[in-house]
């Protein structure tokens, strides 16, 4: 990547340490929330507090930024491909995702999806 070095340490950090803040945040809410055993896979309840009240898939957005944070700060260029690619696969499985929150959790899901953004900035919904 063009740029200094120590630019790249100080952007590549900030994304790492937002990104896993940013996935430990949800955790935390999605432990808080469970009444019983933790299961990140099988949801007891729709979460829209926390992180989740800013993006409906905030640990994908986390796990981006790392991936973006790891690639800056070694001064990577391989992250303009691989991130891409990536997100694409993701999102992919987000979309199946939003099927199956949508058919457990009926309409609370469809008002959350209507309030909340995908992603950070993207409105988008299941068509």
């Amino acid at each position: 990547m063009p740029g200094p070095d120590l630019l790249h340490r100080m952007v590549g950090s900030g994304l790492l340490v937002i990104g896993g803040g940013l996935n430990a945040w949800a955790l935390a809410e999605r432990d808080r929330r469970s009444t019983g055993s933790f299961d990140l896979e099988r949801p007891e309840e729709l979460l829209t507090s926390g992180p989740y009240a800013m993006t409906r898939h905030p640990m994908y957005v986390g796990w981006w930024l790392i991936h973006l944070g790891a690639g800056t700060l070694t001064g990577s260029s391989w992250v303009v491909v691989t991130l891409p690619v990536g997100m694409l696969m993701d999102h992919l499985g987000v979309l199946r995702e939003e099927a199956a929150l949508l058919e457990a959790f009926g309409r609370p899901y469809a008002e959350y999806e209507k309030r909340v953004h995908r992603y950070l900035g993207t409105r988008s919904r299941r068509r």
